[in-house]
């Protein structure tokens, strides 16, 4: 789930993923968001990033995509804070569950995409 600090659901596409056995491959983030709706959001609001899982991911990694480029997004316990300039946001995310025993066996991964409409505060 994805949802503002005000409490604005953000829906996200999945992505490819692997689970135990199960593999899936999707197009890539800018493809899984053509013909989506942004969500609008104040610039600057923060936005968290929850997975539902009872296990939290050793890795979870944000980029936002400005002209056709993948910019790493710093994330703090999940969140991060939408940029200050108005207009369309694309982003992709991707988290990674790996074994306790040993950090190069995955037990799992996820990739999903959302895009977001920054507003100005009215």
């Amino acid at each position: 789930m994805i949802q503002t600090e005000s409490g604005t659901p953000i829906p996200a596409i999945q992505g490819s993923y692997c689970w135990e056995s199960m593999c899936a491959d999707y197009a890539g983030d800018m493809e899984l968001l053509e013909g989506q709706v942004p969500v609008s959001v104040l610039v600057g609001e923060n936005i968290s990033i929850h997975l539902g899982t009872n296990v939290p991911p050793d890795e979870l990694t944000l980029v936002e995509y400005v002209n056709g480029v993948a910019r790493p997004i710093s994330l703090r316990e999940g969140s991060f804070q939408l940029a200050q300039e108005k207009g369309t946001h694309y982003y992709g995310a991707f988290a990674r569950w790996t074994s306790p025993q040993n950090s190069q066996v995955s037990l799992g991964d996820t990739s999903f995409a959302f895009v977001i409409r920054g507003v100005e505060k009215k």
